[in-house]
């Protein structure tokens, strides 16, 4: 209001431009003279003029509806265009040279502004206290405030070495490892 007051030069001429009364007007500026406990504006009955301080106040107030919608356009652009890091981690039979390698190359020269970095482990990590984004598990969420998205089922079967009849091995249909079983 009173940046409208200063540009218009009255309360009535501001108040139209911004819908409300001359009397509301009034009483928003006196409300922030009070509050500053500074005279912003002189008011006489030909004019309304700003004090000294009040100019210098109106001078940085006029800046900050173009800073606002400079930041307001940043983060639109930013909204559209995703970056940043992306921190997720995979089990070590998704890691390097893995499935999911070609999985983040293929992401990364999609999103250039955003940066896949990987760890492949098969510890238990908290996700939120290791400021990780996302993560793979095979299997049933061990922590129930994570929420899980099934991407895949996978069937174990058990297969023979023909060379070796006594040794068998689980292999994992979707991921494409096998882990030995005596």
């Amino acid at each position: 209001m009173f940046l409208a007051v200063i540009d218009t030069g009255s309360f009535a001429a501001a108040a139209r431009r911004l819908g409300a009364s001359a009397g509301q007007a009034s009483k928003l500026v006196a409300r922030l003279d009070s509050g500053l406990r500074l005279r912003l504006p002189h008011r006489t009955t030909p004019a309304l003029s700003p004090t000294q301080i009040g100019q210098r106040y109106h001078s940085r107030l006029r800046s900050l509806p173009d800073a606002f919608d400079a930041l307001d356009q940043t983060l639109g652009q930013a909204a559209d265009s995703p970056r940043g890091r992306l921190r997720l981690t995979a089990p070590l039979s998704f890691g390097p040279g893995a499935r999911l390698t070609p999985v983040l190359n293929a992401f990364a020269l999609r999103h250039p502004d955003i940066t896949p970095d990987g760890q492949f482990t098969d510890a238990a990590i908290a996700l939120v206290d290791e400021g990780l984004d996302a993560a793979i598990r095979v299997g049933p969420p061990a922590d129930s405030s994570l929420i899980a998205v099934l991407q895949q089922r996978d069937r174990l079967q058990t297969v023979q070495n023909h060379s070796n009849p006594g040794r068998c091995a689980r292999k994992s249909g979707g991921v494409g490892s096998a882990a030995g079983a005596d």
